[in-house]
């Protein structure tokens, strides 16, 4: 495993500290800062199970740890797992650039300037022959302003564009206008590299049907309402998929429905409480179980008469007497005497 960075340095971008840090996992920024001071110093050496011995994680912790940065565009990982630190951006920069883009309308080139940029560019001849391989036909004039939009206006690369090709193709989406919705949701997404849109393709293709199928929902894709929910989780909370699905589990249990709204109770409980892993979520179900039975166990060394409620209705809502037994009891004695007295006094006479 090895690494790389763009830029030599030990400064931390307050970008960083002010929009990535204060949501992130602890063990994440751990992970990112402890290996970014060291490659900033040229420290190539490093390996995920070095990592993990100095910071007391396990590798795993390691792993998942630069899978959930590579999700906030701050690293990229390559096939052999090797990490490159991008430079930090702004969430806001990135969501005012991609703003513009889907706001301003794309290119339109008239059929002389189509044949022109068809004939000396290399890059559109490319894209031309991939849409053309995908749809299964000859591209109009117009068919060639989409596909040249996608690279131009929107900023997929051929890469990107393949994929979103090849994914339309898998779902049977073959007019170009639903692809063309797809690339401008992509670019709004900020898909806009490989690896991001086979996350994508991923969690479309089978994503979706985990949770479905958790909630007893198979055969069907989720609704558009029920698709906000996911996305929520993804980009606004950054859960993995382990987490969203333990959670739709236990809204199953807990309600006996699929319920979406439910299981964002759940995801958003634990965002606030910053409870990130499955090993989070078990020593919380702990914790809450430990707590109940300690209320119940203090429950039960109240006194009698605290721990037992008087029940009150129209028929018991009086005071209560309180009886001196000692005292009827003398009572029930001097009874008995003067009784025995006037007995004896009566043979007497």
């Amino acid at each position: 495993m090895s690494f790389s960075i763009e830029h030599q340095t030990t400064q931390i971008s307050n970008i960083f500290i002010d929009e990535y840090m204060p949501k992130a996992h602890p063990p994440y920024v751990m992970v990112y800062l402890y290996a970014y001071s060291h490659i900033s110093n040229g420290d190539t050496s490093l390996t995920n199970q070095s990592i993990a011995e100095v910071l007391d994680l396990l590798e795993s912790d390691v792993i998942r740890s630069w899978k959930y940065w590579q999700k906030q565009g701050l690293i990229t990982l390559s096939e052999n797992g090797n990490v490159h630190f991008l430079p930090v951006q702004s969430k806001k920069e990135q969501t005012i650039a991609i703003s513009k883009i889907t706001q301003n309308t794309p290119p339109q080139y008239t059929q002389q300037e189509m044949l022109a940029i068809g004939k000396n560019s290399p890059t559109a001849k490319k894209l031309f022959a991939l849409a053309e391989y995908h749809l299964a036909r000859t591209l109009s004039y117009k068919d060639m302003n989409i596909v040249l939009s996608f690279h131009e206006w929107l900023g997929l690369s051929l890469e990107v564009i393949e994929l979103l090709f090849t994914y339309c193709n898998e779902i049977n989406k073959h007019h170009l206008s639903y692809i063309e919705k797809v690339a401008v949701g992509w670019a709004e997404e900020g898909i806009t590299t490989p690896q991001r849109a086979l996350e994508y393709i991923q969690l479309k293709q089978n994503g979706y049907k985990q949770i479905m199928k958790t909630f007893g929902q198979n055969g069907r894709m989720p609704a558009p309402a029920e698709e906000k929910y996911i996305k929520k989780w993804l980009t606004e909370y950054h859960f993995t998929m382990e987490m969203i699905l333990i959670a739709c589990e236990k809204t199953i249990l807990q309600t006996g429905n699929a319920s979406f709204h439910y299981a964002n109770k759940i995801l958003k409980d634990w965002h606030s409480n910053n409870i990130k892993t499955p090993e989070d979520v078990e020593n919380s179900d702990k914790n809450f179980h430990a707590t109940k039975q300690n209320n119940k166990q203090n429950k039960k060394e109240l006194p009698p008469q605290q721990n037992r409620a008087i029940k009150q209705n129209r028929f018991v809502n009086y005071e209560q007497r309180q009886w001196d037994f000692k005292e009827l009891e003398r009572l029930e004695r001097e009874r008995l005497e003067r009784l025995e007295k006037e007995r004896s006094n009566k043979y007497d006479i």
